[in-house]
């Protein structure tokens, strides 16, 4: 691990698509232990956020690291340093449940491979459905287990893109602790989210995107949904729900 206080840096990031800044200027410092969740509206640069940290793709201008590595010749290092669940699932339809870890357990050299998928199995209340394929898990089942897949080779970095989608009320309870219990352990956590209630429950310290900037709201435990609806108003010119941006659709 490279030596650093902070577990993800940006300074000055800007990523463009056919000429149109979708990130523009942005600087953020998430240290080690704490969760940043970031709300915006659909299009306000969440999710290319997210997958310019996760290396997926490379910013216009500006920089990031992670844990301390520049992305250029640390792939590899910052790949096993980092799990990441995205509006894909990453998972194959037909394998099952365990067979979908085991494979991404072999590409990291997860030591104890059985022993650690029927934990996350377990944890995450899919071990009675370990041995169905994918494509029979409801939609709620399928992102408990994206988030086991994200969790498998224990990372120290999470970047969660509306890692809630899909859950119903136990399994979002089940996500809080999860994501309590990798802070408490020295990890940390960027979550983007687009329901407010929910997003406040997911991080310790909250900001807000628009038009590529990130603006710092501070500690999730001095905001309502209120606040952050009001600040989500003023940066978009128009009003946003106070119960989240959008609906939540338990399965």
């Amino acid at each position: 691990m490279a030596d650093s206080s902070y577990a993800l840096e940006a300074h000055g990031l800007g990523k463009a698509f056919g000429g149109r800044f979708v990130l523009q200027d942005l600087d953020l410092r998430l240290p080690w232990g704490s969760s940043l969740v970031v709300f915006g509206a659909n299009g306000a640069g969440k999710t290319t956020l997210q997958r310019v940290c996760a290396t997926l793709v490379r910013p216009t201008r500006g920089e990031v690291r992670i844990a301390g590595w520049e992305p250029r010749g640390n792939t590899a290092d910052i790949r096993r340093a980092i799990g990441v669940v995205a509006h894909q699932s990453y998972l194959y339809a037909e394998l099952t449940a365990s067979e979908n870890l085991a494979y991404y357990g072999r590409l990291y050299r997860v030591a104890g491979l059985e022993q650690r998928i029927a934990l996350l199995l377990a944890t995450l209340g899919l071990l009675h459905r370990r041995h169905d394929p994918v494509r029979l898990l409801s939609r709620g089942q399928q992102q408990r287990l994206a988030l086991a897949r994200a969790l498998l080779h224990g990372p120290r970095l999470l970047l969660l893109d509306e890692p809630d989608s899909g859950l119903d009320e136990p399994g979002f309870a089940i996500l809080r602790r999860l994501l309590a219990d990798h802070r408490a352990a020295g990890g940390s956590a960027l979550v983007t989210s687009n329901v407010i209630e929910r997003g406040l429950q997911l991080g310790d310290q909250a900001a807000c995107i628009q038009s590529g900037h990130l603006t710092p709201m501070g500690a999730t435990s001095s905001l309502d949904a209120a606040a952050v609806a009001e600040a989500l108003e003023e940066s978009t010119g128009r009003m946003a729900p106070r119960g989240g941006l959008r609906g939540v659709k338990p399965s």
